[in-house]
């Protein structure tokens, strides 16, 4: 009796645990990895040809092989040259303002594995329960959002000095279209 009363009690731990799964940030995509210019130049030794300079920070939009997805880096003002804060990918869009593929680079994948058309529930497996919801019923989409901003208890945040990290996750029709994630803007 009483071994059949700590397997359960063993069991719903585990569960528990389970159920709450800490947030897993991505820092990296295929090789680019945030506030690391090296991984940049490494990744994409041309980089410079492709940012725009216009506006108080600069971004470049940079397309996969297959030319079906699309990679926008963003640099914050007042950072280093080169240096990623923020990175979004979507789908091929009619207003792209892309002229460069990365031949390396067939499809964009996070170092957790994130990639589009991936469906809710292995986006929640990956990166962990602790994230909200948003509906928007215009365009049928959801968007799940992870968000770090408490500074003083997040060792993340410490490493990189940043007051906020965030990601977002965009779905129409049970799969990820759209996904962003990166420091915002201090």
């Amino acid at each position: 009796m009483r071994l059949s009363l700590l397997i359960l009690l063993i069991l719903i731990s585990s569960n528990i645990s389970s159920q709450n799964k800490s947030f897993n940030p991505d820092i990296s995509i295929n090789g680019i990895e945030l506030f690391d210019t090296t991984s940049l130049k490494t990744t994409i030794p041309d980089i410079s040809k492709y940012i725009d300079y216009r506006g108080p920070g600069h971004k470049a939009q940079l397309l996969n092989k297959l030319g079906d997805e699309q990679i926008t880096l963003f640099f914050h003002a007042g950072g280093y040259r080169y240096q990623t804060a923020e990175i979004k990918v979507s789908t091929l869009t009619d207003t792209i303002n892309c002229i460069h593929k990365i031949q390396t680079i067939d499809k964009f994948k996070t170092e957790n594995g994130v990639e589009l058309y991936i469906d809710k529930e292995t986006l929640i497996s990956i990166l962990g329960n602790n994230y909200k919801m948003k509906t928007d019923t215009s365009s049928e989409t959801e968007t799940i959002i992870y968000l770090l901003n408490d500074f003083k208890n997040s060792d993340f945040l410490q490493t990189y000095n940043m007051p906020e990290y965030y990601s977002k996750y965009k779905f129409k029709n049970e799969r990820l279209i759209e996904f962003g994630f990166g420091f915002t803007y201090p």
